[in-house]
C-alpha cells in the first residue's frame, strides 16, 4: 500500500466524530451527544454548531475571541462569592483540556469590604446565545469543597428581568460543615431556571430538578447539556440522555452567556485548614471542561438522505498517538468511497477517494505534533477517527 504524506493547513465543514486514541467514544461534532433515540430534534431539522460559543480547547492559550477569563469587563462585575475570589491566573489550556485550578491565597484580601482566603476562576463566552439553542459540556469536577459549573446568564438590560440557567453546578466534596439539605452535591446533576433580584424586582423566584448521579461529579467526566427549547420549556440531558424538564416562572427571552464559575458556596465552606484546596494535588484542585458545545436548529436541506454514523467495531487504527507514521485497517466489503483529514480547528486539509479493494491506509504526515482527525465517508454513513501525533 502506497503511503500518502499530507501538508495541513485549515478548513473542515462536514460532520465527524472525535474518539480517543485508544478508540474509545468521546464526543460528536456532527451533532450534539446523544444516546440512541435521545435526540430531541423536530423532523426536517439539524443541528448546526454554534462556533462563537463552542471550543474543543485543543490550542495552547484560551482563546480570548470566544472567552472571557477576568471576571470584571464587559459588562460583568461579580469578582467572587467571599472568601473565593475570581483570578484569570487560575484558568489554562492543559492537554486540550479547559482548566480552573483552585488554591488558598497566600494571604487573605480584603476587598470592598470582603474577605477572600481562597482562589477559583469564572470563564464567560464573549457570545450571547438564545433559547432555541442546546448547549453542552464534557465536565469532570475538583475534588475539593468548591463548586464546577456550566451555566447561562443575562445581563441585566431590563430591570424587570434578570435570567439565570444553571445547566450543572456540583461541588467536588461535602463535609461535616455542609448543610444538609446539600450532602449530596458530590454526586448530582443539578440544574436551576432563576429569576434574580434587581433594582425593580425584590424577591427571586428559582425552579430547579435534580438527579443522582451513579459517582461522584469527580471521579470521570460527565457530559452536561439543556435544550432551551422556548421561553417557557428548558430539557435537560445527562450524558445524552433526557432526565428532566423545568418550566421557568418568567419568560426565558434574553440573551444570556455562558459561565463556567469555580467558586466557594457559603453551604458547603471550605474546611478552617483550607482542606484540598489548600493541600490537594493539582488534579484534585481542577475543574477541566474536554469541550464546550453550542448548537443551533437549521433547516435539513438533505432530509430526504439519512446518513448515520457507522460503528467503529470493524476498524482498526494502529500506532494511535504515533509518531512518524500510522495505518487505518478498513473491513472486507466497506462501503467507503473517500476520507477526509483535518487540523485541531476542524479544517478539512486533504481527500482523496477510497477502492472498495482497498483495504489499509497509510498515512505519513509531515506535521508538528497535534490533533488530527480522519474521516471515513459512504453515501450514506460516516466514520471519523482522533488521531494524534506525538
Amino acid at each position: 500500500m502506497k503511503a500518502i504524506s499530507f501538508v495541513f493547513s485549515k478548513t473542515h465543514k462536514r460532520m465527524y466524530f472525535s474518539l480517543v486514541c485508544l478508540g474509545v467514544l468521546t464526543s460528536s461534532f456532527g451533532q450534539p451527544y446523544f444516546l440512541p433515540g435521545q435526540d430531541p430534534k423536530p423532523t426536517n431539522k439539524v443541528w448546526k454548531l454554534v462556533d462563537s460559543m463552542s471550543d474543543e480547547f485543543d490550542q495552547a492559550t484560551v482563546n480570548t475571541s470566544k472567552w472571557q477569563t477576568n471576571p470584571v469587563g464587559n459588562g460583568w462585575t461579580w469578582i467572587g462569592r467571599a472568601p473565593g475570589l475570581f483570578d484569570a491566573s487560575s484558568v489554562s489550556i492543559v492537554d486540550g483540556k479547559l482548566c480552573v485550578t483552585v488554591k488558598q491565597l497566600d494571604k487573605a484580601q480584603t476587598i470592598n469590604g470582603n474577605t477572600f482566603l481562597y482562589q477559583g476562576a469564572i470563564v464567560r463566552s464573549i457570545s450571547a446565545g438564545q433559547h432555541g439553542w442546546y448547549y453542552e459540556c464534557k465536565m469532570k469536577a475538583n475534588s475539593t469543597t468548591m463548586s464546577s459549573t456550566f451555566w447561562l446568564m443575562s445581563k441585566n438590560s431590563d430591570c424587570l428581568k434578570k435570567l439565570e440557567l444553571d445547566i450543572q453546578e456540583c461541588v467536588g466534596r461535602t463535609t461535616d460543615l455542609t448543610e444538609t439539605w446539600a450532602k449530596t452535591w458530590n454526586k448530582i446533576f443539578h440544574s436551576n431556571a432563576i429569576h434574580r433580584t434587581t433594582n425593580c424586582v425584590a424577591t427571586a423566584v428559582q425552579k430547579q430538578g435534580s438527579i443522582a448521579t451513579e459517582v461522584e461529579n469527580n471521579a470521570r467526566y460527565f457530559v452536561y447539556a439543556a435544550w432551551w427549547k422556548s421561553p417557557t420549556e428548558i430539557q435537560f440531558f445527562l450524558d445524552g440522555k433526557y432526565v428532566y424538564s423545568i418550566t421557568p416562572s418568567t419568560n426565558f427571552d434574553m440573551p444570556a452567556w455562558i459561565q463556567m464559575a469555580i467558586e466557594v458556596y457559603d453551604w458547603n465552606p471550605v474546611p478552617s485548614d483550607g482542606g484540598l484546596v489548600k493541600s490537594g494535588t493539582w488534579d484534585e484542585r481542577t475543574t477541566q471542561y474536554d469541550w464546550v458545545r453550542t448548537w443551533q436548529l437549521v433547516d435539513d436541506v438533505n432530509a430526504s438522505v439519512v446518513v448515520k454514523q457507522d460503528s467503529r467495531q470493524d476498524v482498526t487504527v494502529y500506532p494511535n498517538p504515533f509518531k512518524e507514521s500510522c495505518k487505518v485497517g478498513l473491513p472486507q466489503g466497506h462501503r467507503y468511497k473517500d476520507f477526509k483529514l483535518m487540523d485541531s480547528l476542524g479544517q478539512m486539509v486533504y481527500s482523496q477517494p477510497i477502492a472498495p479493494t482497498q483495504y489499509e491506509i497509510s498515512i505519513t504526515p509531515n506535521v508538528r505534533p497535534g490533533i488530527y482527525y480522519l474521516s471515513l465517508y459512504g453515501d450514506t454513513s460516516y466514520l471519523p477517527i482522533k488521531l494524534v501525533k506525538q
